[in-house]
């Protein structure tokens, strides 16, 4: 995922139930900001994310707890969990935000 802006990228880690954050630069080059950004958890299995149309939140499906993780994106990039919701089908595989 890239922040509206183009300054920020996130990727979903599965395996370690985490979110790392890079700095995108003017000429595309990524800087990683923190490989652990945002953690959903043991046995999560985050597999998508979505950021709201004004990228101050990133959504992430956590597949494997079937929860969705909500965080507030902060202006240098960083992300604050603020909660989420729980009991998903077993079956959700994707997601979108507004």
């Amino acid at each position: 995922m890239i922040t509206q802006d183009g300054k920020y990228a996130y990727t979903a880690n599965a395996h370690s139930g985490s979110i790392s954050s890079y700095r995108l630069s003017h000429d595309g080059t990524l800087s990683l900001l923190n490989s652990l950004a945002g953690v959903t958890g043991n046995n999560s299995s985050p597999l998508d994310m979505a950021l709201s149309n004004n990228s101050q939140y990133l959504y992430q499906l956590a597949s494997g707890t079937h929860a969705i993780d909500a965080f507030q994106v902060g202006s240098d990039g960083s992300l604050v969990s603020i909660g989420g919701v729980d009991g998903l089908a077993a079956s959700a595989a994707g997601l979108a935000a507004r």
